[in-house]
């Protein structure tokens, strides 16, 4: 009787030997869950606690550039429970941006149980360089791109000017004043005698005495100031001729930046996604470069429809750089991509 030998048994691809059932799938998906969750809880609770810091940083940018143009630099809400929301809203982001590095790392633990080695260790190699880009898309629109363009709009409303309106013929005797007698009795502008205002580089580290009025105009930060006691009033300013006046709401702005923050972190995944598909042989790297023109036209439009404003000076600080990372991304996957195979040649015959 033939007695079977190690040559008769089937071989079985080592690959396929750590396939998990589908109950302990069920139990690995639930205890992941409960992991990233557990995760969330921890970075929302941090980031709820320091809400108002992290309010504080994001809306310096914008406070500093309503200065700079001598606009006012505080921001406006329009409902009673408007900040207390938005401070809320800010910290439940922060916390599931600050977890998602943990969400992905459990997510990719359960999906590698269904993966092969080999494909283990490409996506171990590419979480890093995605979480990195994704963080460096945030920083260069946070540290970079959102001053310029805050800057840009900023400037453009300040100095959109219009002369004063003057008065018809027929609104002069429609709408005169009243007492026309007792305006001619007054001085014009330059028989008018003006008390001194101090010009300052800084305020007083000093409060008022008490029963005395501060006034002075602080040079650095472009502010007329008045102080009663220890409290500093700063006077609403606007620049003669200067058509419109910035009222910004603190959600219409945090809504704009974090929009644009995530849009520009995705964005910037599209080197990482070029150089999986020349690596994997799905697309090689120089078919991305002969598609150049046709990628650049596709980029213009993504950068059009992704950007939340309709102005064509921030869909080209999204698309430029996006363009110079395609650039990367070709350079790299000519680099990493395994040699082409060789084509088969057809030996049949009719």
């Amino acid at each position: 009787m033939h007695m079977p030998t190690s040559t008769d048994q089937p071989q079985l691809d080592p690959e396929s030997t750590t396939r998990m059932g589908l109950g302990d799938h069920l139990d690995d998906l639930r205890r992941r869950i409960l992991y990233a969750l557990a995760g969330v809880v921890i970075t929302t609770s941090f980031c709820l606690y320091y809400a108002q810091d992290m309010v504080g940083i994001l809306v310096r940018p914008y406070r500093m550039t309503l200065a700079r143009a001598g606009f006012p630099d505080t921001l406006v809400f329009s409902a009673p429970a408007e900040v207390v929301m938005s401070l809320i809203w800010i910290g439940l982001m922060a916390g599931g941006v600050l977890a998602a590095p943990w969400v992905i790392y459990q997510l990719w633990c359960f999906v590698a149980q269904g993966l092969y080695p080999k494909e283990r260790r490409l996506v171990y190699k590419l979480i890093g360089p995605s979480v990195l880009l994704f963080l460096g898309g945030v920083a260069f629109f946070i540290i970079i791109i959102l001053p310029i363009t805050l800057n840009f709009f900023v400037e453009f409303a300040r100095d959109t000017t219009a002369a004063a309106p003057t008065a018809s013929w027929i609104e002069q005797k429609m709408f005169a004043p009243e007492d026309t007698a007792a305006l001619a009795n007054l001085p014009t502008g330059d028989q008018a005698v003006f008390p001194p205002i101090p010009l300052v580089r800084s305020d007083p580290t000093t409060t008022a005495p008490a029963g005395q009025y501060r006034l002075w105009y602080n040079a650095q930060e472009n502010r007329l100031k008045s102080q009663v006691g220890d409290k500093t009033f700063i006077f609403m300013q606007q620049l003669n001729g200067t058509l419109f006046t910035p009222l910004p709401n603190l959600n219409d702005y945090l809504d704009f930046v974090l929009i644009l923050s995530l849009v520009f972190g995705l964005s910037f995944q599209l080197p990482l996604i070029m150089v999986v598909l020349s690596r994997i042989n799905i697309v090689r790297a120089q078919t991305f470069a002969k598609a150049r023109k046709i990628a650049i036209l596709g980029i213009v439009i993504f950068a059009a429809v992704a950007t939340p404003t309709t102005d064509m000076f921030t869909m080209c600080l999204l698309a430029v750089p996006l363009i110079i990372l395609y650039e990367a991304g070709i350079w790299i996957g000519r680099w990493t991509q395994p040699p082409a195979e060789p084509e088969t040649p057809d030996t049949t015959t009719d």
